[in-house]
This record gives structure tokens, C-alpha cells and sequence, in this order.
């Protein structure tokens, strides 16, 4: 935690679990993203005022995530986060791939189009998802695919969805490309 007033930086959580994304959602809790490396590889929510931190989803059909990266939600309280790893040893179970975190909690897989998805972010009206791409090649690959980016992005990116009222996305497209 970092007091601008005072200019003190102080350790706010420990251990945090390899975390990577973080997120303040509706309910002005702190949404992680846990990566691999040590970490949880999981979605976790803290509760500012008890202190409490609980699993929101740490699997998806039984298998473990790769390295949960990014996190951000919708107007609705819906999450969608990024799934990709940069560093670790863990089993690859699952694909690079964007989840949707229901409010009843149920978890879908809505997009393995992009090779490596990393940043994550709802546009204010709440009509697009926007996703960064980070695919350079000199990062580690995951075996259960995907095998190549649906958009052609070869380095880096962001890839706009349209996001229905109902959380899915459709149409991508590549709005920004860094080769």
C-alpha cells in the first residue's frame, strides 16, 4: 500500500499468492488474479473491511487454470478475466483462454482466440470486452494450445469484442497491433 501523503510504501498482504491483476469491483471488494509460480492459480476475492479472502473459481470442468493474469468486471458484477502464463513450472490443463465469472458463480470459457491473452477491461458503456495480446515468441508456449492467434497478432495487440447484455462475446477484431 502506498500513501501518497506520506510517500510510505507498506505490505498491504503477504503472501498474496503470485498476484498479478488486481480489480476493485461493484461491492468495493479486491478481485485477484493468482498466477502460476507459486501462486494460487485461482480468482480470489478480499473483503476490504473483515479482511476476509476467499476462492472464487481456482478450476474450470475440473482443470486447474494456467496463470490467471488479468481481472476486471462488468456493470452487472459479472468477472472476466485472462488466462496465460509468462513464468512457472505447473501442469498445463487448460488452454490460454478469457473465462466469464457469472454472479451464481458458474464459469465459461468464451474465447481461445487469442494466443497469449493478457490485459483485460469492459469499455465504460459496458458494450465491448477489450483484451490485450502479449505473443512474442520468446515467451513460453502452452502445449494445450491455442496453437496460433485467430487475429494474426504475432507480438502484441488488443482485440475488441462486442459484449451482449447477457455476458458473451462476439465479432472480434483488432482494434491496435505492435509487431
Amino acid at each position: 500500500r502506498y500513501d501518497p501523503v506520506t510517500g510510505v510504501t507498506t505490505t498491504y498482504m503477504e503472501p498474496a499468492g503470485s498476484a498479478l491483476g488486481l480489480h476493485v469491483d461493484k461491492n468495493n471488494d479486491l478481485i485477484i488474479a493468482q498466477g502460476a509460480n507459486g501462486g494460487g492459480q485461482a480468482i480470489m476475492r478480499h473483503n476490504f473491511v473483515t479482511g476476509a479472502t476467499t476462492i472464487i473459481t481456482n478450476s474450470y470442468q475440473g482443470k486447474r487454470y494456467v496463470a490467471p493474469n488479468d481481472v476486471t468486471s462488468d456493470a452487472q458484477g459479472r468477472l472476466y478475466f485472462t488466462d496465460a502464463r509468462y513464468e512457472g513450472n505447473e501442469p498445463w490443463e487448460l488452454p490460454n483462454a478469457v473465462y466469464r465469472i457469472d454472479l451464481d458463480g458458474k464459469v465459461t470459457q468464451i474465447s481461445t482466440d487469442i494466443f497469449r491473452p493478457n490485459g483485460i477491461e469492459v469499455s465504460p458503456d459496458g458494450k465491448r470486452l477489450y483484451v490485450a495480446a502479449a505473443n512474442a515468441e520468446r515467451l513460453i508456449r502452452n502445449p494445450v494450445g491455442p496453437a496460433k492467434d485467430k487475429f494474426g497478432i504475432t507480438n502484441g495487440g488488443v482485440v475488441a469484442y462486442d459484449l451482449a447484455e447477457n455476458g458473451n462475446i462476439s465479432n472480434g477484431r483488432v482494434i491496435y497491433r505492435h509487431e
